[in-house]
């Protein structure tokens, strides 16, 4: 599992290749830019985030493994402002 924290104001753009688990915590007004490459077979993935105020997650996620995988999200915006955009790309 993996775990990326974001603190008050801070930006970062993370590229990762193939995981299982990811947790996330965006704090206000921090911004994370995840980029997502799964070239695994049936590589299941699970991703959980919590966005708190005036934060963003932008998530670009591009599957091309063979075979089938699942992928579990779970974004919670818990504060006014919190924002998440996801693009999927899939073969």
């Amino acid at each position: 599992m993996e775990n990326i924290v974001l603190d008050t104001k801070e930006m970062k753009t993370i590229e990762l290749v193939n995981f299982d688990e990811l947790n996330i915590t965006l704090k206000a007004d921090s911004k994370l830019v995840l980029k997502i490459l799964n070239l695994g077979a049936e590589n299941d993935a699970k991703i959980r985030a919590d966005i708190y105020s005036n934060a963003d997650l932008q998530v670009i996620y591009a599957d091309f493994g063979k075979g089938n995988a699942n992928i579990n999200s779970v974004v919670n915006l818990l504060e006014e402002g919190a924002n998440c955009n996801w693009n999927l790309a899939s073969l």
